[in-house]
């Protein structure tokens, strides 16, 4: 029974992108097994080039990865059609893509849809000529191959995670955990990774978040305090255990900082802790209301105090009122190593519709090298702050230039 819930969640938040593409017509193959092969490698060119900007691969890994995919296509161009058919495999079928969709759609989606239902689910049951789904079979020989690669390769940072989330989309969750853990040894603490293993935690106890999966999306938004999963997974536990108000502050927080696309579901979740809370809804306010307001910093660090810090090291920069609540109406965050720069903070990165640059005529400007590693300030940070009027084309210059007590 829980295994069809997550598919019917997972094929929900999957249909969102593939039944616009497909409609009520069956895909259409490219017109030769060449062409197959060329889209094929065209779509892992591009998984690479995203992991590539997420920090899932270093350049060389990324460059020989590149490398083989060039090969590969090669030699099926000159095998010919008529030997490419004989050998064609899993890999090769035009539903990999609505598979790789399957595995990689984020946790966000399923969460919501966990929360909210399923209010689009009879648009699945009427799409008679959507593709079939493959085989529990086919989708364990596809594991199997990466196995194999994966004993190979020991050091295939993607690997690791595209062998977990297949465990986890078949509803393996031990290997799914093992693995998941695995790739986190091998990369590092990195947020998507804790908050997929979590994910998978939280699966073999009917979707409860408490106890190591919540410790794991904490971990995961002290390393990213804006990591949208886990503010999203951060409201979803406080909502399950009926603490409405503190769901309500994190999914206000997350509507401040998704697409704006992506606004309708965050609006929903926040709507469903109003209700519990007896407050009537409240929407996002449409883009064009809102002002343009916006704070050139350009940010640096006293040289007597960069000496020894590591390049690696986060810089958080924010906004808040000089005289009104200590939320923050703007933030973002660089690097050690990115300093001086400049950043800009604009009503774009509001935590709340209410509390952004434009309804504040004075605000204070800080800046924090979290040189103990936490979102939240600790002895031994570096930090810096000033105060300054808001207009729509305010700049500052702001030193971070004491140590925090």
């Amino acid at each position: 029974m829980i295994w069809l819930v997550f598919s019917l969640m997972t094929l929900l938040a999957v249909a969102f992108v593939v039944l616009p593409l497909v409609g009520n017509k069956k895909i259409t193959p490219p017109t030769s097994q060449n062409d197959l092969n060329i889209t094929l490698r065209r779509d892992q060119l591009g998984e690479l080039e995203e992991d590539l900007k997420n920090g899932l691969l270093d350049k060389d890994q990324y460059d020989n990865a590149v490398s083989d995919i060039k090969l590969a296509l090669t030699a099926e161009v000159n095998d010919g059609p008529t030997k490419a058919r004989a050998q064609t495999s899993f890999a090769e079928s035009p539903l990999i893509v609505i598979i790789l969709l399957v595995l990689l759609i984020p946790i966000t989606g399923f969460g919501l849809y966990q929360l909210l239902g399923e209010p689009n689910a009879e648009i699945l049951l009427t799409q008679k000529s959507a593709p079939a789904s493959p085989s529990v079979e086919e989708m364990m020989e596809m594991i199997e191959t990466l196995e194999v690669r994966m004993a190979e390769d020991p050091t295939n940072h993607q690997g690791w995670m595209m062998l977990a989330r297949s465990y986890n989309a078949l509803h393996q969750e031990d290997k799914a955990i093992k693995t998941y853990r695995r790739a986190l040894q091998s990369i590092g603490d990195d947020p998507a990774l804790l908050v997929n293993l979590a994910d998978a935690l939280s699966q073999k106890k009917d979707g409860n978040l408490s106890g190591e999966p919540l410790e794991l999306i904490k971990r995961a938004v002290e390393i990213e305090p804006t990591h949208l999963d886990s503010l999203f997974l951060l409201g979803k536990e406080a909502y399950d255990r009926a603490a409405f108000e503190e769901a309500l502050t994190y999914w206000v927080k997350l509507r401040g900082l998704v697409n704006e696309n992506d606004l309708n579901p965050v609006n929903q979740a926040i709507n469903a802790a109003r209700t519990q809370l007896n407050l009537p809804p409240q929407e996002q306010p449409a883009a064009s209301s809102i002002s343009n307001s916006a704070i050139s910093v350009t940010l640096s660090v006293d040289k007597t105090l960069s000496e020894n810090l590591n390049p690696d090291t986060t810089v958080y920069i924010f906004a808040r009122a000089k005289e009104g609540p200590p939320i923050p109406l703007a933030a973002g965050k660089v690097k050690v190593s990115d300093l001086p720069t400049t950043v800009i903070l604009d009503d774009s990165m509001a935590m709340s519709p209410e509390l952004t640059l434009s309804n504040f005529s004075e605000v204070i400007i800080g800046a924090r090298v979290a040189i103990g590693g936490s979102a939240k300030p600790t002895p031994g940070d570096l930090e810096g702050t000033l105060t300054t009027t808001v207009s729509a084309d305010t700049q500052v210059t702001l030193l971070i230039n004491r140590v925090v007590p």
